[in-house]
């Protein structure tokens, strides 16, 4: 599904193509932070969560603070 959604970016002009890839990354960043503090909340450590989420430790602990 992604790599058809940057088929269609790739039509687009600049503006609208940033625009579009910032929106993206938006909803990759939401859902990661979603997935972290989910983690977090069944009882895995900070140190697990950044091993399995490819995130430093300092990361995991700025969404679990942040919630």
């Amino acid at each position: 599904m992604l790599s058809n959604k940057n088929g269609e970016v790739n039509e687009m002009e600049t503006k609208e193509k940033e625009q579009v890839m910032e929106l993206i990354i938006s909803y990759e960043q939401q859902g990661m932070k979603r997935l972290v503090r989910t983690m977090a909340k069944k009882g895995m450590s900070v140190k697990d969560i950044a091993n399995v989420t490819d995130l430093s430790e300092e990361e995991v602990k700025q969404f679990v603070e942040k919630e």
